[in-house]
């Protein structure tokens, strides 16, 4: 998924601290539950991401880690909330369109970081 490998050679350290602090923006649960429609996809997705990203940057190795566990707990919380089954739907039709609702949200995201690396400059 992530292509970044090739983008990370020749970044400075400062690129990478703009990053992971974008990352601490971004996996705030008060802006997951204001800007998506499903945040616990939402949280779930970036926890994919920021994993991703840990395995990336060994050096910022723990800093991702500590916020994908925060979005994992955010998660689990929001679930935690419903109190009957039928609250927590799923519907494999949905798929298709989860799917692309979340690649639009990762084009976000990633056009968000390359922005916030771009005035840096």
């Amino acid at each position: 998924m992530l292509r970044e490998r090739d983008i990370l050679q020749g970044q400075s350290l400062t690129d990478s601290k703009m990053r992971i602090n974008a990352y601490r923006a971004l996996s705030s649960p008060a802006y997951i539950s204001q800007t998506s429609q499903d945040p616990i996809l939402e949280a779930f997705q970036l926890y994919k991401e920021l994993c991703d990203w840990s395995n990336y940057e060994p050096e910022f190795r723990k800093d991702y880690l500590d916020l994908a566990q925060r979005c994992s707990d955010y998660a689990v919380a929001l679930l935690g909330h419903c109190r009957r089954r039928d609250e927590v739907s799923w519907h494999p039709t949905g798929m298709c369109s989860a799917a692309i609702v979340s690649h639009s949200r990762y084009v976000e995201r990633r056009e968000l970081l390359q922005s916030i690396s771009t005035l840096a400059v």
